[in-house]
């Protein structure tokens, strides 16, 4: 039996369905723009089995690893990023230098959708390809 394929719009709906991201605010739109890239990425790259469409294996591993890269800011597992956990997270890599203040409060300008001075996962991952181009 070949293996359940699921397109970056299965899961976005699915998201959607049990209330992770939302259409009103603007996170299902920034989530799918954000999985399209990856998932052209690691089409690109030869990492996907069946071209813009992941398995449930490639799925998992996906997710998991922006999960884990996530947890790097996480400093005290809240689930939830501060600026003082990005802060830490920068000093513990030795990150941190004179512009790094600046550069945190650009972070969270751009990720923080809903001005509440944490960035939750979904907020993360929405805003991914910036916090890459800066981290």
């Amino acid at each position: 039996m070949d293996p359940l394929h699921i397109s970056p719009q299965n899961i976005v709906e699915h998201f959607c369905a049990i209330g992770l991201i939302r259409a009103h605010d603007g996170t299902q739109h920034d989530f799918a723009r954000t999985l399209a890239k990856f998932t052209k990425k690691f089409d690109d790259k030869g990492k996907l089995k069946r071209g813009g469409h992941y398995n449930e294996d490639e799925f998992v591993k996906f997710w998991f690893n922006t999960h884990k890269f996530y947890n790097k800011y996480d400093v005290n597992n809240s689930g939830a990023i501060t600026r003082a956990d990005f802060l830490q997270s920068l000093k513990d890599t030795n990150r941190s230098d004179m512009d790094t203040d600046e550069k945190v409060s650009e972070i969270f300008n751009i990720a923080d959708r809903n001005r509440d001075g944490i960035i939750d996962f979904i907020e993360f991952f929405c805003r991914l390809p910036q916090i890459l181009n800066w981290a």
